[in-house]
């Protein structure tokens, strides 16, 4: 996408719609966006479709905006999951120029994760808390697994029919 107007409409976009899934899951069951993980899909998205600049700033953006008005995700893990989503927006921008979106969303997914978990550890061991990186890292795959097979579905289907529709030339610009 060349037109600046049109990939900032876009950002906008997926950034609310980045605050409002999340929310609605919430309002469904408390849990259901740990299983579900909605705020995930317009950072990959934004990545894929605007590039990493873009992906990098949902990344960032969404949890903030999302804590200051529903208080989720808490504060403990916010930061935990910024700096997962940012990761994402940037991995799944650099690889989609690359990549076909199933393999560039795998690899933003498993780093992501990594970063997750690489967090946890350092923030553990500099405040002295009994939270292992591994088990929290497989506790939030094992609980997310749903949302990552759901990602791999629709994340590649949407990138598909909006190359296909002519919306964007199909690599991150």
């Amino acid at each position: 996408m060349k037109n600046r107007t049109v990939r900032l409409t876009t950002g906008g976009l997926l950034l609310a719609i980045g605050v409002a899934l999340p929310v609605g899951f919430h309002f469904w069951g408390g849990q259901l966006g740990r299983v579900f993980l909605p705020m995930h899909i317009c950072v990959f998205l934004g990545g894929m479709l605007l590039g990493p600049a873009y992906g990098c700033g949902m990344g960032l953006i969404v949890p903030v905006i999302s804590f200051m008005i529903s208080q989720m995700p808490g504060i403990p893990n916010l930061f935990f999951i910024m700096a997962e989503l940012f990761l994402y927006g940037l991995i799944s921008g650099v690889a989609h120029k690359y990549l076909n979106p199933v393999l560039s969303l795998i690899i933003a997914q498993t780093a992501g994760r990594v970063v997750y978990g690489f967090a946890l550890f350092v923030t553990g061991n500099l405040l002295g808390l009994p939270v292992p990186a591994a088990d929290g890292v497989i506790t939030a795959f094992v609980t997310g697994l749903p949302g990552i097979a759901i990602q791999l579905v629709i994340i590649p289907a949407i990138v598909f029919i909006l190359k296909k529709g002519g919306f964007f030339n199909g690599k991150a610009s």
